[in-house]
C-alpha cells in the first residue's frame, strides 16, 4: 500500500508536468500560427513591409521553384517583383 502511495505521488507531478507543457507548446504554437496568418494577409495585400516586419535579419528563403533567397532584402526584393509583375504573393 505505501509503495503504491509513493509511486501515486511521484507519478502525479510527472503527470501533471506533461499537462503544463503541452499546454505551454499549444499557446506557442496559436501564437506563431498568429503571427504568419498576420504576415500572410498583409503580403497578399501587396505590403512588402511585411518582410521586415516578421521575417529576422539573416533569413533563408526556398521558393517554390527551388530557387535560394537569403537576406530579408533579396526576399522584400522577390516580393516586391511578383506583386509588380501581378504575379501574386
Amino acid at each position: 500500500m505505501l509503495c503504491s502511495s509513493i509511486l501515486g505521488l511521484i507519478g502525479l507531478p510527472l503527470c501533471l508536468s506533461t499537462l503544463l507543457a503541452a499546454s505551454g507548446h499549444e499557446e506557442d504554437e496559436r501564437a506563431i500560427r498568429n503571427i504568419v496568418d498576420q504576415a500572410i494577409s498583409r503580403l497578399n495585400k501587396g505590403d512588402i513591409t511585411a518582410v521586415q516586419d516578421f521575417w529576422e535579419e539573416h533569413p533563408d528563403y526556398v521558393g517554390v521553384d527551388g530557387k535560394l533567397f537569403k537576406r530579408r532584402m533579396q526576399i522584400q526584393a522577390l516580393f516586391r517583383e511578383m506583386a509588380e509583375s501581378g504575379g501574386g504573393l
